[in-house]
C-alpha cells in the first residue's frame, strides 16, 4: 500500500502551524504573566509550557491574545498527530516499530 503524500503533507503543515502557534502563545503567556508581576507563573510558564494553560483557567480576563494562539495551535497539533496516527495505522505501521529500526531510511 502506497503512503498518501497530499496527507502527509497536510498533516506537516498543519503540525508545524500548530508548534508554532503554540510557542508564541506561550511565549504571549509567559510576558502576560511576568506583565502582571506574577513571576512565578512566568517562570513556569517558560519551563513547562503546558502552564499556560493552567495560568489562562486563572486569568482569563488578561489572556485574551494569548489564548488565541495557544488553543487553535493545540487543535492544529492534535489534528496533526490524528492524520499522522491515522495514515501509520491505514500502512500497518507502528510508530515503536519506526523508533527501534534500526535500517536506515531512505
Amino acid at each position: 500500500m502506497e503512503p498518501n503524500l497530499t496527507l502527509i503533507t497536510i498533516a506537516s503543515i498543519s503540525g508545524a502551524v500548530g508548534i508554532a502557534l503554540l510557542f508564541v502563545g506561550a511565549l504571549m503567556a509567559m510576558l502576560v504573566a511576568l506583565g502582571q508581576r506574577h513571576y512565578i507563573s512566568g517562570i513556569a510558564i517558560f519551563l513547562f509550557f503546558p502552564y499556560a494553560y493552567v495560568y489562562w483557567c486563572m486569568h482569563r480576563e488578561s489572556m485574551n491574545y494569548a489564548a488565541r494562539l495557544l488553543f487553535p495551535g493545540l487543535l492544529l497539533f492534535v489534528f496533526f498527530l490524528l492524520l499522522l496516527w491515522w495514515e501509520m495505522h491505514r500502512l500497518g505501521v507502528d510508530f515503536l516499530d519506526i523508533l527501534s529500526s534500526t535500517r536506515p531510511v531512505h
